[in-house]
């Protein structure tokens, strides 16, 4: 949709409601962890750092991020491997890991989960 500036006669352009709303999204969770990361970190580290995940590698909370193990990270912690089974699209995922995100992962045994530090995840509810 263009509409004319009656100072010049040049047309102006508008952002369609959907680039903005992108736009506004994005900047939304990057202040919002940003903001937050002072209070959450120290309150309750395990929900801190699924914000992380959740926001910096696109994972959905429930069991993407909380069936996590340090096996599924790579070395490097640089990527996580999700195989088929365990995330809703059924395909296997190679998510890339933010640097952000990499310097607040403490590296565990790899069988363990990462929030639980056990072999087994904390429960369902």
């Amino acid at each position: 949709m263009a509409k004319l500036n009656v100072s010049n006669s040049t047309p102006m352009t508008k952002k369609s409601s959907r680039d903005q709303s992108t736009s506004s999204v994005q900047n939304i969770s990057k202040a919002g962890i940003a903001s937050s990361r002072g209070s959450d970190k120290t309150h309750n580290n395990n929900l801190y750092i699924c914000a992380l995940l959740t926001y910096g590698c696109l994972f959905r909370p429930h069991h993407e991020i909380r069936l996590l193990r340090w096996g599924d990270f790579s070395d490097d912690l640089s990527y996580i491997t999700l195989s088929g089974s365990r995330v809703k699209s059924k395909r296997n995922r190679v998510v890339p890991v933010p640097e952000y995100v990499r310097k607040e992962l403490t590296v565990g045994y790899k069988n363990n989960n990462i929030f639980s530090g056990d072999i087994k995840p904390y429960n369902r509810s």
